[in-house]
C-alpha cells in the first residue's frame, strides 16, 4: 500500500510515524469507522507538521491529508 500512499504523498518516508498514521487514517475511512480516523488524523498532521518547513503554512502533504 505504500506505493500508493508515495505516489500521493511525495515527501513522507515510509518508516515514519506519519506515514503509518496516515495509512491508518485511510483505512478506518474507507471501513467507515469515523471516530477512529479522526484521532489519527489529528496524529498524522502533528507528524506532518513536524516536518513542515514554513510552519505557519500548510505543506502539500497536509492538504493532501484533508482532501482526502
Amino acid at each position: 500500500m505504500y506505493n500508493k500512499i508515495k505516489s500521493l504523498f511525495f515527501n513522507v518516508k515510509e518508516e515514519s510515524e506519519a506515514c503509518k498514521n496516515i495509512v491508518m487514517n485511510m483505512v478506518a475511512n474507507i471501513l467507515g469507522l469515523g471516530n477512529a480516523a479522526t484521532p489519527l488524523g489529528l496524529k498524522a498532521m502533528q507528524e506532518l507538521q513536524k516536518t513542515n518547513f514554513n510552519k505557519d503554512e500548510l505543506s502539500d502533504n497536509m492538504m493532501m491529508l484533508i482532501v482526502l
